[in-house]
């Protein structure tokens, strides 16, 4: 975890009043020291202090990368190597330690997440994502090669440093409107916020402030988690960019390959789809889930990590609402 000392700095950096403290434990959060009304501004973070994608384009247009994420974690590399000073307030209470991301996970861990969507999914899978870093981050340094952007020519060593913050932005990078385009960057202190189904603020741009606001959108009570909401999101997804996993996500998936083609279950919507299914394949299909979830019910006793058992049992939760409509 981030020193509160740095982060104390980092507060002192954006002047943000001394009411909002960090956790004094291993997991990050924000909470007041007073009470917030409803439709307060808890935050103002000037735009002077926000890393925006367009803003960086602008300096390195670099057209050929696929994601603008990319981009923004070249630019915190650049950042970071150059020492600069007037981004370290930021920079240093970005963590070092991201082992709960799949990125620094072991083989074994790997291996138990290979049987199920985080590698299968059609919609968005782990081994796309990654070979979508790796194939920007190489016309990245490529390009960095052909400018002497960053004053090292050891590709590994910059690879390293670039996959961290490419995880960093990829967890906390913001999208919004501001002065009627779309933009997205990195803001600082505000990314530190957790997420909660039922948060009590809500963020965004504000033109005539010239700033990005954080809003209480209900009463706060003294002592209480500030939390944000990441979006509606399945478990895949916020293990892959956030780290982290819920247990009995309402958005759990299950996807998989059947006679040649790629099916997507999950519990909001697949009873339609499960309908429309020709009869010639509801056999297959019974097999299919029958097989998986033989699997996953006698691997899950194995598993150790919170994480990958919850991917597991949003599997077999799919798979029972499946099997019962068959």
């Amino acid at each position: 975890m981030n020193s509160l000392n740095s982060l104390n700095r980092l507060k002192k950096w954006l002047g943000i009043k001394d009411t909002l403290k960090m956790f004094e434990r291993e997991e990050r959060g924000i909470y007041t020291t007073e009470s917030i009304k409803e439709g307060s501004i808890i935050i103002k973070i000037k735009s002077k202090y926000l890393l925006e994608y367009q803003q960086i384009y602008l300096i390195y247009p670099i057209d050929e990368i696929e994601e603008a994420n990319s981009l923004v974690a070249f630019y915190l590399t650049k950042l970071y190597l150059d020492k600069d000073e007037f981004w370290s307030p930021y920079i240093n209470t970005l963590p070092e330690n991201l082992e709960e991301f799949p990125y620094y996970w072991n083989e074994q861990e790997l291996n138990y997440l290979k049987s199920t969507s985080f590698y299968s999914s059609v919609e968005t899978n782990y081994p796309t994502h990654l070979e979508t870093i790796q194939t920007d981050f190489d016309i990245i340094h490529q390009y960095n090669v052909e400018n002497s952007i960053i004053q090292n020519e050891n590709k590994e060593e910059i690879w390293n440093t670039y996959i961290r913050f490419r995880i960093l932005v990829g967890s906390r990078i913001f999208g919004y409107l501001k002065y009627g385009n779309e933009t997205s960057g990195m803001v600082p202190y505000i990314d530190l916020l957790n997420h909660s189904g039922d948060p009590n603020t809500v963020w965004y741009w504000d033109d005539t402030l010239d700033a990005f606001i954080l809003i209480a959108t209900k009463n706060i009570n003294k002592g209480e988690e500030l939390t944000d909401n990441y979006g509606i999101k399945t478990n895949i997804e916020l293990l892959m960019y956030y780290g982290f996993t819920i247990g009995s996500n309402p958005t759990s998936i299950l996807s998989f390959n059947l006679s040649d083609t790629d099916y997507t279950f999950s519990l909001q919507y697949d009873l339609m789809k499960l309908g429309q299914l020709e009869t010639k394949y509801k056999c297959e299909l019974k097999k299919k889930l029958e097989k998986i979830y033989s699997h996953h019910k006698y691997k899950i006793f194995d598993i150790k990590n919170t994480n990958i058992q919850n991917i597991y049992r949003d599997e077999i939760n799919v798979i029972k609402l499946l099997l019962v409509n068959l």
